[in-house]
């Protein structure tokens, strides 16, 4: 005693701090030596107390908390301490978490102590004696946990687990449970979605609230209860009695009235899912629970027992009174919103437990689902629909269609006939409609689907117009897709009995209604049946070889029945007064028709002798509307009359079709008419009337392959009408011009010659009228006029008309005079513009401009004739003069875009093409160049090069072109002293040096050759005087190019005079570029480290020649500037394969040794390096190029043992990553499979055993783990395991256990990543496809080793068939698969085959089958040719 009040005294003395006494309190707590009697109790009764005077206090509830934790409390006995204590903590703990006066971190803190304090096994003895304070504990800390206190929802319900297998009073215990604890637990699933927790994670709390009320309310040993007490409800007995389930119905009903929906929902979720999860046996009392829940939220539908009993419902409250008398269960409310989702997901419950649902004696189950489908609809209204209310139907199609099916007609009827306010809506009623469909062709029925869906045209006369939903909403276009691929897949014999279900429809409902020509027309009706009949011709495949004739006839029979109804409705259409909705429904069946025709001439003769019928009314009348050569229901003039009522009075959508008919007519008669001048005609007829109705048929003809029927036979003048419409329609819209540019992508456009020079004339007229039309305000004293004339005058010399008329006749050379006045005008241009400033206030529409570049930026222009890409290019270079000499705001972003269009696509566009225009015969080469060069043009320098390139080898075929270069370029004048215009011309001066070292000799005409020599000395002459005057040029990346292209010549051409020149700055040179390289400021694959590399390449390549007055250190210097550098950015390119080889191959045996230790020093840490995974690829790329350097024999000595060495470190690496698990891409896996492959490909390498094995177990351990890169790491095993197999055979043939086992893995991963459920891109399909031709190719290789694989090829084959089993492959990869198999077939001799036979499940052994049936006949060598 006197210890434990010394222990008290010291645990309050004030003076002390209190940091210090809480330490002493858990040190005493936590000591097993210390001679206090109970002092466990004693510091616990002193945390809880002194904690209660100060609440604020976090450290005492974290000593507390810690206390808990300790091993110390584990070890205790119950004994230690007494249930007063125990109770005093708990009380204590209560009353904290209730309180408001409490900080939030400190009741955090309590929290925890509050959960620890459950899950203490000294405690948990306490309370389980004292049940109902053990729920009242429970409930209060439930109620207390909020969104930051997840966690702790997880440890509380396996507590509440592990009390339910200790305790005795299970009853009592469930009982409590469900009256205290069992809601608020629910209530977690509220704020869960709201919470910063991970899918998994909330996954993971529900599967423990699941977990929690099934082990506790419906344990296995309560089966016999549940089912007994069920019984007696239904039976209206009170026999069998459950205290569980009296206080589980109590809730639930009261729950639906008093809870909050999402309660109430997962509430009865999860009770129904614990509950058969349980008893899944036994379905009767599956099926009473499911009815009991569906009572308690409204649903009481009534069904019959007997056949001669009436309608009563199985449950009603009375029932429940007389059961359990003294409950306290609610009447079930009215059906509403929470009712309709609490039976959404029972529904789903039921689905995903796969529960036989058939009646039973006792309950008739699927009759009383049937009888709640009507009942779910009568809670709304006619004309009124709701997302719960579809989903719950979507969950009756899941759960079972035969009980749903029955029902449809009602349902569609009141469901399609809705109105759809909301996105939500439309979305849910698409799902509920597809679904459906989906439901009909499971069973069968597409055509009883169909009948029930038309049989609405009784339903549409009642309904008010104003009240019926829009087509779309109707029939939604998913739907309509779904249908037509559901069409396709029907049999021969149901596709007929669909095609007369659909027109018994639309002559009893349409045609009849319509002849009548008396009262409304039946407009949605006709609108539904015409788009249903003209997805199912879309759909239709019985225009195939595989259908059978009898099938052919009977469908061709419809089709002339389809005829017949066609020319009445379009008669009874023609009686009437024009409906636009009725037509475009009339034209769309037209037109559906028609292309099936085309299809079925091709497979019936009997159909095209009815074509041939018909010529003789096309000879007739050879106008564009008449349409009875393929359209025959009606007559020429009764089309014309169609026409002329759609011209007149027709709105875009009739328009449109009516254009399309006519372009389908067109294509019949190219197709199946054999006179020419019927054709001509016909064609000439309808270009006139497309022409003529220019606004309507532009778009369509702009689509598909329209544009190659009309367009060959338009005249110049209509080809020029049509080109200036579209143009003009682009130009002037601008909110829908993106979607007239990507028509012009179309195919049948940009391979139209004809069609693109239209384009081409009429976007520079448009262009030309907006120079036309500018306006310029008052110019100022002092100021000329500006060249603004430059671009009209140049464009207006373009005549469209006589550009049709040369290219049509294959006469392009008499454009020569246009193009000569153009250029004049450009070539005067170059002369006034220094002379000439601009007027200010220029006005001009550039958004307009930039829509006529980007249709020229569209139009294949590379491949046009040279002579119209010498117009554009004049054109284009008059633009850039206007513009660059305008007072336009730089600034505006339109105008860089312009000019960006105008240098970049078109300018370098088209002289960067395939036969380039011939320019240099018309403009001034000299003054182009020196305009060029004075202009701040927008292109990068790899663009800017690439222009003056091509524009001096232009140059170099035009011998009057040669000598304009020399007074734009100073430095080839004979002395230039201005070395700011030598400079500011270098980038050109550079580019024509490379122009005219390559190609010299390419001159017939001999001072054209000497005028290039002499060039090339001038600009090498001019680049050495630059670099001997102006300090630091060498770091301009210009001068560095010019400084590499005269070394060059100069060592090729052993000129020792300028080598010499040059030789002196060869050590500034040298470390400019290692600077350069080194330097972390410059951008990896900017210009001044390619020119740096460049240089050190060429010193490299010629290092023999310049041994003399190279520094000795030199390859040692240039190694240890890249050896020293760490994984940055420009890692790629310093590796990369040319520049390092080259290094090695320079190196002489003294000096590769020393590199080869140091790169395998920075190997060694890169492979150790897990921070930075890049920088190992970046070193395995260098010994890439060790291995691919070519190396005397004492080098090749080197190079075997670094690399030996370099193997020991990768397998310790492989072994590492296999068993860390991680990532190939992170990892250098791939790498190193790049490595083993050039290491195998060479051949002069020595292929030890070590690295053999290291490929196979590299192979093997990066395929272990699935990555991003799988299908990566897949193709490159492949082309190593086929390399080792040609290359290294005699090796491998030795491992071949290794090699199978390498092959099954690569295999399998193939077939895992190429299956069809993965929704790959075709991109992705063709990379799939990709590595299993490459597992083909390596499976052929193993037919030239039959001996070697025959005793294994059947489990191979075996495995193979295994995968199509497994997975459905995508076509694509699937024939690679079939020819693997086949391969491996014809080394199985007849034993394996009956082995397999044997041994294979089933589904393998009729695959199997296949696929030996297949081999036998077309693959076996029979010795045959």
């Amino acid at each position: 005693m006197a210890l434990s009040g010394e222990l008290l005294r010291r645990l309050d003395q004030e003076v002390e701090p209190l940091p210090k006494r809480l330490r002493l309190a858990l040190a005493a707590f936590e000591s097993n030596d210390l001679p206090v009697q109970r002092k466990e109790e004693l510091i616990l009764n002193w945390l809880c107390e002194y904690g209660e005077k100060n609440r604020n206090a976090e450290d005492i509830w974290s000593v507390l908390k810690a206390c808990f934790n300790s091993s110390h409390m584990k070890k205790l006995s119950g004994a230690n301490i007494r249930p007063p204590v125990k109770y005093y903590v708990s009380q204590i703990l209560c009353e904290l978490l209730k309180s408001e006066n409490i900080c939030k971190n400190s009741k955090c803190v309590v929290l925890e102590c509050a959960v620890c304090v459950l899950e203490n096994t000294n405690f948990q003895h306490f309370f389980k004696r004292q049940l109902e304070q053990l729920f009242d504990y429970i409930s209060l800390i439930l109620n207390v946990i909020n969104e930051e206190n997840v966690d702790c929802y997880t440890r509380i319900l396996q507590t509440i687990c592990v009390f339910n297998k200790q305790v005795f009073q299970k009853e009592l215990f469930s009982v409590l449970f469900i009256q205290k604890t069992l809601q608020p637990i629910i209530k977690v699933l509220e704020f869960i979605p709201s919470c910063h927790v991970t899918d998994s994670a909330a996954s993971h709390v529900r599967f423990e609230i699941f977990k929690c009320v099934q082990q506790v309310l419906f344990p296995k040993s309560r089966s016999r209860e549940m089912s007994l007490a069920l019984m007696s409800l239904f039976v209206g007995n009170a026999d069998n009695h459950s205290a569980v389930l009296k206080t589980l119905f109590e809730c639930l009903s009261s729950a639906v009235v008093n809870s909050e929906s999402d309660v109430t929902v997962n509430l009865f979720s999860i009770v129904l899912q614990a509950f058969v999860s349980s008893y899944k046996g036994d379905t009767v009392c599956v099926h009473r629970m499911f009815i009991t829940l569906c009572y308690f939220v409204g649903f009481k539908p009534e069904v019959k027992f007997n056949s001669d009993d009436n309608y009563q419902s199985l449950l009603k409250h009375k029932k429940f009174k007389k059961l359990f008398p003294e409950c306290h269960i609610k009447k079930a409310v009215e059906v509403n919103g929470t009712s309709l989702k609490v039976t959404k997901n029972l529904l789903v419950i039921l689905s995903d437990a796969n529960i036989p649902l058939n009646d039973s004696d006792e309950v008739p189950f699927e009759e009383w689902l049937q009888a709640l489908i009507p009942a779910v609809f009568s809670s709304t209204s006619e004309d009124s629909i709701s997302v719960v209310i579809l989903e719950v139907m979507c969950a009756f199609i899941h759960l079972k269609p035969l009980i749903f099916e029955p029902k449809t007609s009602e349902i569609l009827e009141h469901v399609m006939l809705a109105k759809k306010q909301t996105k939500e809506i439309k979305v849910a009623y698409v799902t509920f409609f597809c679904d459906t469909l989906k439901m009909f062709v499971k069973l069968s029925r597409l055509q009883k689907f169909v009948a029930k869906l038309l049989n609405l045209g009784t339903t549409l006369g009642v309904r008010e117009v104003k009240k019926l939903p829009a087509l779309p909403d109707i029939l939604p276009s998913e739907f309509c897709t779904e249908f037509q691929i559901a069409v396709g897949l029907l049999p021969g014999g149901q596709t007929v009995e669909l095609m007369r279900t659909l027109m018994f429809h639309l002559n009893q409902d349409c045609v009849a209604v319509l002849e009548k020509q008396q009262g409304d027309c039946p407009l949605l009706i006709v609108q539904i049946i015409s788009k249903l009949m003209c997805h199912f011709l879309r759909g239709t495949r019985v225009a195939d070889h595989s259908v059978p004739a009898q099938v052919a006839s009977k469908f061709s029979n419809l089709m002339t029945g389809l005829q017949d109804l066609l020319g009445k409705l379009g008669q009874a259409l023609l009686h009437r007064e024009h409906n636009c909705l009725l037509m475009v429904a009339f034209l769309q069946l037209c037109y559906n028709w028609g292309e099936l025709r085309i299809l079925s001439i091709r497979y019936s003769v009997r159909l095209e002798s009815d074509m041939n019928l018909q010529l003789a009314a096309l000879q007739e009348d050879i106008s564009a509307t008449n349409l009875s050569y393929l359209h025959p229901y009606l007559c020429s003039e009764l089309w014309n009359l169609v026409a002329q009522r759609i011209s007149n009075f027709g709105e875009a959508d009739c328009k449109e079709l009516l254009v399309k008919l006519i372009l389908q007519k067109l294509r019949a008669v190219f197709l199946y008419v054999d006179s020419k001048k019927t054709r001509h005609d016909t064609a000439l007829s309808t270009a006139r009337h497309l022409v003529s109705h220019i606004r309507d048929s532009w778009p369509i003809i702009l689509t598909g392959t329209n544009a190659l029927l009309v367009v060959p036979f338009m005249n110049p003048e209509q080809l020029e009408c049509l080109a200036n419409h579209i143009v003009q329609e682009i130009s002037s819209n601008s909110e829908t011009s993106s979607e007239l540019l990507d028509a012009l992508k179309n195919s049948s456009v940009q391979e139209n010659r004809l069609f693109i020079s239209a384009f081409t004339c009429a976007a520079l007229k448009g262009i030309m009228k907006l120079f036309s039309g500018t306006k310029r305000k008052r110019d100022s004293l002092g100021h000329q006029v500006g060249p603004l004339s430059v671009a009209r005058e140049v464009l207006a010399k373009i005549d469209p008309f006589q550009i049709f008329s040369c290219l049509s006749k294959n006469d392009p050379e008499a454009l020569t005079p246009v193009l000569t006045d153009m250029a004049n005008i450009v070539n005067e241009a170059f002369q006034k513009e220094k002379e000439i400033s601009v007027a200010n206030g220029w006005k001009l529409d550039m958004a307009a401009l930039q829509r006529y570049l980007h249709i020229l930026k569209l139009l294949p222009l590379q491949h046009t004739p040279s002579t119209l890409k010498s117009v554009v290019v004049v054109s284009v270079i008059a633009l850039v003069i206007t513009l660059e000499g305008s007072d336009v705001s730089r600034e505006e972003e339109q105008f860089s875009n312009v000019r960006s269009l105008l240098f970049r696509n078109l300018l370098l566009g088209i002289l960067d093409s395939p036969g380039p225009p011939d320019i240099c015969s018309y403009l001034n080469m000299g003054w182009l160049t020196c305009w060029m060069m004075s202009v701040d043009l927008p292109l990068s320098r790899d663009m800017l090069c690439l222009l003056f390139q091509r524009l001096f080898e232009s140059c170099l075929s035009h011998s009057s072109a040669l000598p304009q270069l020399q007074d734009a370029l100073p430095i080839l004048q004979k002395q230039s002293s201005n070395h700011f215009l030598d400079v500011k011309a270098l980038e050109p001066s550079v580019t024509l040096l490379k122009v005219v070292t390559k190609c010299p000799n390419e001159h017939e005409n001999s001072d054209d050759h000497s005028l290039c020599l002499k060039y090339q000395r001038r600009l090498s002459r001019g680049i050495i005087k630059i670099i001997q005057d102006l300090n630091g040029a060498i770091g301009c990346p210009v001068v560095s190019d010019g400084f590499n292209l005269v070394l060059i010549q100069c060592l090729k051409e052993g000129d020792a005079k300028q080598l010499e020149k040059l030789t002196p700055h060869l050590g500034t040179v040298i470390n400019t570029c290692l600077s350069q390289v080194q330097s972390k400021d410059i951008p990896a694959e900017s210009y001044p480290i390619k020119s740096s590399l460049d240089i050190l390449a060429t010193l490299l390549q010629y290092k023999a020649q310049l041994q003399t007055v190279l520094p000795p250190d030199f390859i040692c210097r240039i190694w240890a500037e890249l050896a020293s550098l760490d994984m940055s950015d420009c890692i790629g390119s310093l590796c990369s394969s040319e520049y390092m080889q080259l290094v090695f191959e320079a190196a002489t045996e003294k000096e590769l040794y020393p590199i080869l230790q140091d790169l395998k020093a920075v190997t060694k840490s890169a492979i150790q390096s897990p921070v930075k995974p890049q920088l190992l690829k970046a070193r395995l790329s260098i010994w890439k190029s060790v291995i691919q350097s070519k190396f005397s024999d004492g080098r090749n000595n080197a190079r075997k043992m670094a690399l030996e060495q370099l193997c020991h470190m990768l397998i310790v690496f492989v072994n590492q990553w296999g068993m860390t698990n991680a990532t190939c891409v992170e990892n250098g896996i791939l790498p190193v499979l790049e490595l083993l492959l050039a290491i195998t490909q060479n051949s002069i390498l020595f292929m030890s055993p070590e690295i053999l094995d290291l490929c196979f177990e590299s192979v093997g351990t990066a395929l272990t783990i699935n990555s991003p890169e799988t299908l990566s790491i897949c193709f490159v095993s492949l082309r190593l395991l086929q390399t080792l197999m040609k290359s290294r055979e005699s090796l491998v043939l030795d491992r071949i256990p290794s090699l199978l086992q390498c092959y099954r893995q690569v295999a399998t991963t193939v077939a895992a990543h190429g299956h069809v459920d993965l929704k790959y891109s075709p991109a992705e399909v063709k990379q799939c496809a990709v590595c299993a031709h490459r597992l083909e190719r390596l499976t052929n290789v193993f037919k030239e080793y039959k001996p070697h694989f025959a005793r294994v090829a059947a489990y191979i084959v075996a495995d193979f068939l295994q995968n199509f089993e497994t997975y459905t492959l995508y076509p694509e990869v699937k024939i690679h698969y079939s020819n693997c198999i086949h391969s491996l077939l014809s080394i199985c001799d007849s034993h394996a085959i009956l082995f397999l036979s044997r041994t294979l499940t089933p589904a393998s052994q009729l695959l199997l089958k296949t696929f030996y049936d297949t081999y036998k006949k077309f693959h076996r060598f029979t010795g045959k040719v």
